[in-house]
This record gives C-alpha cells, sequence and structure tokens, in this order.
C-alpha cells in the first residue's frame, strides 16, 4: 500500500474533457497531470493542505531497482563519471562519494542504489512529511528490507512489490516457496498493521508492536526485515538527504 490518491481537481462546468488522458504516463509512474483527474502536481495540492482528510501508510522497499539486474544494462566507468559530472555538476562528487564508481560492477550496483534511493525512498519520505506539514490526518512510514525466500530471485533481494504477499495476506498462493516461522509472523504483523489502518485509519493494534506516527518520529520508521515490525532510524540518510533537494516523483 503506497499511499491514498491526492484529492481530485474538479472540472469547471461546461469545460470539456481533455483528450490527453494518458499522454503522459508512458514515462512515468507518477501521477499524471492530464488537466482532468489533476490540474496541478500532486505536491501543490499537499502545500496548502488540499489533499483528502485520510490518514497516509507509505513506504518503499530496500531493493526497489533491483529487478533490472534481470536483463542488466552496460555500464563503464568512464560513462558513468561523465554522466554524474553532467547531472550534478557542483554535487558531483558528493554524489560519488555516496555512490561510486570506480569499477565496472559499482557503477552497476551504485546506479540501483541511486534509482531505489532517489525514486522511491526519498519520494516516500516527502510524501509523508508533506501529509503531516500540511494535512489533518496522521502518516505512517514504512521500510521493508525482508528477502522472500523465492528460488531464483534471492538476488534482487527486496525487490519492488516484495512486500505484496506480506502485508496482503496472500503468502505463498501462487507459488511453492517454503517459508520460515519468521516469514509467517511478518505476514501476520503486516496483514494486521494494513487491515487497522483501513478499518480505523491507524495501523496499530493489539499484539502489534508500537508504530509511530510520522510527526512524533520524523527521523523514524516502522521497519520490516526477517526479525518482524520495529520502529528504527530510518535507513540511508545522509544519501536520502541528498536527493531531499531535488525535483522527484512527490516534490
Amino acid at each position: 500500500m503506497r499511499g491514498h490518491i491526492p484529492r481530485p481537481v474538479s472540472r469547471e462546468r461546461g469545460e470539456s474533457r481533455p483528450q490527453h488522458l494518458a499522454g503522459s504516463l508512458t514515462s512515468h509512474w507518477r501521477p499524471s497531470v492530464d488537466g482532468y483527474v489533476l490540474k496541478i502536481a500532486a505536491a501543490e495540492i499537499y502545500a496548502p493542505g488540499e489533499q483528502l482528510g485520510v490518514p497516509s501508510l507509505v513506504g518503499s522497499n530496500a531493493d526497489e531497482a533491483s529487478l533490472a539486474l534481470a536483463s542488466p544494462p552496460e555500464t563503464t566507468v568512464s560513462d558513468y563519471q561523465v554522466s554524474v559530472r553532467e547531472k550534478y555538476g557542483d554535487e558531483a562528487e558528493r554524489f560519488v562519494g555516496i555512490y561510486p564508481g570506480d569499477t565496472e560492477k559499482r557503477v552497476l550496483d551504485s546506479s540501483l542504489q541511486a534509482h531505489t534511493d532517489g525514486v522511491m525512498t526519498r519520494a516516500m519520505l516527502r510524501w509523508a512529511r508533506l501529509q503531516t506539514d500540511s494535512g489533518d490526518e496522521n502518516a505512517y512510514l514504512y521500510f521493508f528490507s525482508h528477502v522472500p525466500p523465492t528460488e531464483g530471485l534471492e538476488k534482487f533481494g527486496a525487490y519492488h512489490g516484495a512486500e505484496v504477499a506480506y502485508a496482503y495476506d496472500n503468502l505463498g498462493t501462487d507459488n511453492d516457496n517454503v517459508y520460515e516461522e519468521s516469514d509467517y509472523m511478518l505476514r501476520d504483523q503486516m496483514s494486521g498493521y494494513w487491515l487497522n489502518v483501513v478499518q480505523t485509519g491507524d495501523p496499530n493494534g493489539s499484539g502489534l508492536p508500537s508504530w509511530a506516527k510520522v510527526a512524533h518520529a520524523s527521523d523514524d520508521v516502522m521497519g520490516f526485515g526477517p526479525n518482524g515490525g520495529v520502529m528504527s532510524p530510518r535507513p540511508r540518510a545522509a544519501a536520502i538527504d541528498f536527493w531531499l533537494r531535488y525535483d522527484g516523483p512527490i516534490r
């Protein structure tokens, strides 16, 4: 569950429906400012507090970009260095300090980690903070780092979507994986949180570790790992702080 959808901006009476509704969806996953459902970017809705008054539960996974390893992009040290200088200018040295690229393996690893940090982890933190800063309802933030025991997928780590089977209580329904007791514990916790937030707007409930709202613990997240859910300092804080200075999917 990545969170609720910002409130659509209504059409004025008599205003025609735009004909380019899906035109900008092919190049990115973020909400499309189509002139019909959304007339302005999500961040511009959140800034004055005009989003829906609904609690938000948002988060990301430790290896969001790892599925690219199924067909690894070509990487060279020289191309990486040129690209970093062109994109980040005076910040290039800081960037390579976080995402080194002195070997081809490091270039690949750094490229995937930068995508995970900049596109997903940063965006979910920003989303939760925007809700907390301008909204009347609470925001809850998670970080999923558990590696599912899926044969053949272990190299992808906690890949994009790996949390779904745990959070929606359908572990093992589409595979023959051999799950451990820790997997079932994590499933029970996560699906309990998700059910609670749907029913009451608050993920907390009997028998579950306490999940602090972002307003009370802005630098902590609910970490879902092999030992179950536990409140922890937000991961890779220095790297995420680098990205917070740039526009992104949730600006």
